[in-house]
């Protein structure tokens, strides 16, 4: 027969086993939890200015609940274009009713100031999942130093421009990786994927 100091001893173990089984089934229950989707945004910002050493000053972003009602606000509604993934498949030419004043080609700078898509940043790949479209009047070479909130977190990009040179620190430094094409949307692919930091906006 076991002493009562043997019982205990077995009691004990019995309760720590079965401690720690509820501790995984615990575990296994907030693993297997569903996590809730992110709410796509999808945003707009003009260059207002450039200073001296090609950097954009940005106005305050526009945002939006779905990337047709972004394209609506820039002036592109009538082209159709319902989601970032279309542009990719696609890769529809914006050679009218894309201008915010005046029709302008991609990747071309225009002589009226008007304003086009230089590029749009997409958080998913092939243009999918929350955006922020850059609207300018050249691909001249400025660069836009991304927000707190675009930091790290590019994975595809639509080439207003004819090149985005996407940098893995602020003022366009750091590592490089550039989309080519202008009417393109391209995923970005290896270290550089969710690391930009800057982008450079060129003709080619």
């Amino acid at each position: 027969m076991l002493s009562n100091c043997g019982k205990e001893r077995r009691a004990s173990r019995r309760n720590s086993m079965l401690a720690i089984v509820a501790g995984l089934l615990a575990l296994t229950v907030l693993t297997a939890a569903p996590v809730a989707a992110e709410d796509e945004t999808h945003c707009v910002l003009d260059v207002l200015d450039v200073l001296l050493d090609g950097e954009f000053i940005m106005s305050e972003p526009v945002c939006f609940a779905t990337f047709d009602e972004a394209m609506t606000f820039i002036g592109a509604g009538d082209v159709g274009i319902e989601s970032g993934r279309q542009l990719f498949a696609q890769k529809p030419s914006f050679d009218s009713g894309f201008s915010r004043t005046a029709a302008a080609d991609p990747g071309m700078s225009t002589t009226d100031g008007s304003s086009f898509i230089i590029g749009i940043h997409f958080k998913g790949s092939r243009g999918t999942g929350s955006s922020v479209s850059i609207t300018g009047s050249s691909c001249s070479g400025g660069y836009w130093n991304a927000s707190s909130s675009w930091r790290n977190v590019i994975t595809s990009s639509y080439n207003g421009c004819g090149r985005l040179a996407h940098y893995s620190q602020l003022n366009i430094s750091g590592s490089r990786y550039d989309t080519v094409t202008a009417g393109q949307t391209d995923t970005i692919y290896g270290s550089m994927d969710n690391n930009t930091e800057s982008v450079r906006y060129l003709s080619g």
